[in-house]
């Protein structure tokens, strides 16, 4: 999900997956304005049960393709990450990291928790703990 004033964007696909999603969304911008504003932008990733280790593998290198376009050098995009399985953790906050490579190393260092899947909590913990 991503934040641009008071829109909220989301790419979601609960069953097919981060495959369907990669193959339907190329991740740039389409004009020049756009890439100038500032956007806050979190990630909520399924790390439950529900996903196998192959298909959060994949969502993984979604989310490094995706922030390696992004903005985050100059300031103007910040992001976080929430992963959820049985409960949701907040695994770095918009101010944790400020360049790309840090934001993408520390994504491609996320675990696997394999429990049961719990995305009311994960979505709970994004509006009352992320976007505050």
């Amino acid at each position: 999900m991503a934040t641009k004033q008071k829109k909220t964007f989301s790419i979601y696909n609960s069953k097919k997956g981060p495959e369907t999603i990669r193959k339907g969304y190329e991740p740039r911008c389409c004009c020049i304005d756009a890439c100038l504003e500032r956007a806050d932008v979190t990630f909520v990733l399924d790390n439950s049960a529900a996903v196998s280790t192959f298909e959060y593998d994949q969502m993984l290198e979604f989310v490094i393709n995706v922030v390696g376009r992004l903005d985050v050098d100059s300031g103007n995009v910040r992001v976080a990450v929430i992963t959820f399985s049985d409960r949701p953790t907040i695994e770095f906050r918009f101010s944790t990291f400020n360049t790309s490579l840090d934001v993408r190393y520390a994504v491609r260092r996320l675990p696997y928790e394999g429990y049961a899947p719990n995305i009311g909590a994960a979505l709970r913990t994004l509006r009352t703990d992320v976007f505050r």
